[in-house]
């Protein structure tokens, strides 16, 4: 074998051991995330492939289970993946309940790299409660709304910025990652859902000021704008077989989106393939929005 053959070869084995090191690094750069609303629908999804990844999750909602599923959050991620979790009780509207959260998953697992602020609620899209014209829809219904859509968000940035600022950057350079979920709504408006639609579209606005403020502290701060996605929430819409039809029709897709398709998303944006993004509302949403 000549000497340039042999310099071919090395090269090509120097390049193919450095990117499956790379990938390696990738799998085995274990971050500690928090996502709330984890014990069921999006939340759960996101926290179970963050789980796959071999990350430590801290699962954060109001209750452990849920009515819709056989096997806790916190049990599948400890039992059937590589990672690691813990459940902690939390109210997202409450502002000591967010600071014990972000407090105890740091003494737990020693820091926090990403947090998904997933909770919310869809009152307008759930039985006597609405959907309802603006006139006629109830104080408390657009109160509590704002409270765990918009306001857990505030709360959840805030203190976790708190939280990235404090500790060890990555070797990049980059201190945290925070993927807010929003919605289509927040982006394009519906009658009917005033609550709703306000909060999602206020989850966003707070996305892309956050990004600014604390991007030169390298600091991600994304959202997911899902479409019409199979959950508990909008379980009863499309229980009424002409709404769903209707629904389904509205993207372009030409099928309602899963759960898994907002977790992947969710991975990508705490990934080092999105070293360079921040502050972008993105759409996982079958073509929703170019309808």
């Amino acid at each position: 074998m000549t000497r340039s053959s042999l310099s071919l070869t090395s090269a090509f084995f120097l390049g193919f051991f450095y990117h499956a090191y790379i990938f390696h690094q990738s799998r085995m750069d274990h971050k500690v995330a928090i996502v709330t609303g984890a014990s069921s629908g999006l939340g759960r999804a996101i926290a179970i492939n963050y789980g796959d990844l071999g990350w430590k999750v801290v699962c954060a909602d109001l209750r452990s289970d849920s009515p819709s599923t056989t096997t806790t959050t916190v049990d599948m991620i400890n039992n059937e993946t590589d990672g690691q979790a813990i459940y902690i009780r939390t109210d997202v509207s409450c502002s000591e309940d967010i600071q014990s959260l972000i407090h105890t998953a740091v003494e737990a697992f020693g820091r926090l790299d990403v947090l998904v602020n997933n909770a919310g609620i869809s009152l307008e899209s759930q039985g006597r409660l609405g959907p309802k014209l603006v006139a006629d829809t109830d104080d408390s219904t657009f109160d509590t709304t704002w409270a765990v859509n918009a306001r857990s968000a505030f709360l959840g940035c805030k203190y976790a910025i708190r939280q990235f600022l404090r500790q060890t950057p990555w070797p990049t350079g980059e201190r945290g990652w925070i993927i807010n979920i929003a919605s289509v709504y927040g982006l394009k408006p519906e009658v009917e859902h005033i609550s709703y639609c306000a909060t999602k579209a206020a989850v966003v606005q707070m996305t892309k000021c956050i990004a600014r403020e604390y991007g030169p502290s390298k600091i991600h701060v994304n959202a997911i704008c899902p479409g019409f996605i199979k959950t508990e929430m909008d379980r009863v819409m499309l229980q009424d077989e002409t709404l769903g039809a209707a629904i389904v029709a509205r993207h372009p897709w030409g099928t309602l989106g899963m759960t898994a398709d907002v977790a992947k998303a969710a991975i990508f944006l705490a990934s080092e393939q999105s070293t360079w993004i921040t502050g972008v509302a993105l759409p996982v949403d079958g073509g929703y929005m170019v309808t």
